[in-house]
């Protein structure tokens, strides 16, 4: 929803330009970038992937309910967008040595095809409700419902560990 949306959701609830929108989303996506290089040293060097997860996906919606409730001068959502950029980069690692840990030997190919799958099926239903949400006059909505998802990512790492640990 942010990769695709947020331009739409800045230009239509904002009212920013579209370059100026544009310029936030290409931090965004920086961010990730960078992120996921640091959360890749911090997932070798910690090993309570689940903290990091959370805490990520904790981070990540609480910034993006701050950009749906107030607002906000545009520097002020320009960093909030580089630090949901970070930290949603920075838990891929981590997840990733999550789901390798839970899988069963000899199916780590089969359950990270799985949860590809289920990525790519969030990515394709999710522009049908943001889309309606920017149509209907509700753009601040695409930022608290991927607040929500991220909140609901949560209890879905912390079952995989908790699996992980009885076999």
């Amino acid at each position: 929803g942010l990769n695709n949306f947020s331009v739409s959701v800045l230009v239509d609830g904002d009212a920013y330009s579209l370059a100026t929108a544009n310029a936030i989303l290409t931090a965004f996506f920086v961010a990730s970038a960078l992120g996921i290089l640091l959360g890749g040293v911090l997932a070798d060097r910690m090993r309570q992937h689940e903290a990091v997860v959370s805490g990520g996906l904790v981070v990540g919606a609480a910034a993006l309910v701050l950009l749906a409730s107030v607002q906000l001068p545009w520097p002020v959502v320009a960093a909030l967008f580089l630090i949901i950029g970070l930290v949603m980069g920075g838990v891929r690692p981590a997840r990733d040595l999550m789901v390798q840990r839970v899988a069963p030997k000899g199916a780590v190919g089969a359950v990270f095809g799985f949860v590809t799958v289920g990525l790519n099926v969030g990515g394709a239903l999710s522009p049908t409700l943001f889309g309606w949400l920017i149509d209907i006059g509700a753009p601040y909505w695409v930022f608290y419902g991927a607040a929500l998802c991220l909140l609901l990512a949560i209890p879905c790492g912390l079952d995989g560990r908790a699996r992980g640990a009885k076999g």
